[in-house]
């Protein structure tokens, strides 16, 4: 829909996705009552008002602003107050004025529901949270479950996820229903608990022992005759330390 691009100033009349005819409605934009309202069509409108110009003072009329592509496809347009012009996305001003929505809220975001964003109806916005709108984008990866994917060269799936701005590996599964059950325990128990999922230890206290982080197991490995030798992968840090305790007694003299 390219309501929008109507400078017009009458109410612009449409039939809305129920069939049933409709009439443009505005509502005062917060912050900026009384100088700009704007529509359940994705329009803004700059209130007539008198502006002193240094020179005398003269008025403004009431006009449909003229709204330009930003970044990202989005539509954005410049908002004045106070002698201070400062540039807005349009779908912001929307659901600040009909959604209660809060600039500067970086922890809610004013979502397009069909994914235009050149279409700033109210009937197409709605308010997010900032990992759900992140969680969409990654419904583009090799895993249709949040927070999965897929590693090709070790051929496992891997979770993880992020909090407070901190990636947290989950592990590395034969299945991926298995990397989408930890990620779903990780969020329930950050969401509703607050707590973290510990961090994978990535080092060991035992000798020739190291962690595998791309396929989530214990490596021991052994020198013989000054050369690093592979003894292992497995499932276990303890497990691991046996298989090179077991390798040191059948090679008396070597290391780790």
């Amino acid at each position: 829909m390219e309501y929008y691009k109507n400078l017009e100033l009458e109410n612009i009349a449409y039939i809305d996705d129920d069939g049933i005819s409709q009439i443009e409605g505005w509502k005062d934009i917060p912050d900026y009552e009384k100088l700009y309202e704007a529509s359940d069509l994705g329009r803004i409108k700059g209130i007539s008002r008198l502006v002193d110009s240094g020179k005398g003072f003269y008025r403004i009329p009431d006009r449909i602003l003229k709204q330009s592509n930003g970044s990202e496809e989005y539509l954005v347009l410049s908002l004045s107050k106070d002698n201070k012009s400062i540039k807005h996305r349009v779908n912001v001003l929307i659901a600040m004025a009909f959604m209660g929505h809060i600039s500067g809220n970086h922890d809610k975001i004013v979502d397009h529901v069909f994914q235009n964003r050149k279409d700033n109806r109210l009937c197409v916005l709605q308010i997010i949270s900032q990992r759900k709108n992140t969680n969409q984008k990654h419904l583009e990866s090799s895993s249709n479950h949040i927070g999965v994917y897929f590693h090709n060269t070790h051929k496992k799936w891997c979770s993880a996820i992020r909090i407070l701005k901190e990636k947290i590996h989950l592990g590395a599964f034969e299945k991926e229903e298995d990397a989408a059950k930890a990620y779903n325990i990780a969020l329930d128990n950050w969401e509703n608990h607050k707590i973290k999922p510990e961090k994978k230890k990535f080092g060991s206290i035992y000798k020739g022992v190291t962690y595998f982080k791309a396929r989530d197991k214990w490596v021991a490995k052994i020198k013989i005759n000054g050369k690093l030798t592979h003894v292992g992968i497995f499932k276990t840090e303890l497990e691991a330390h046996y298989a090179f305790e077991e390798a040191l007694l059948k090679n008396p003299g070597s290391c780790a």
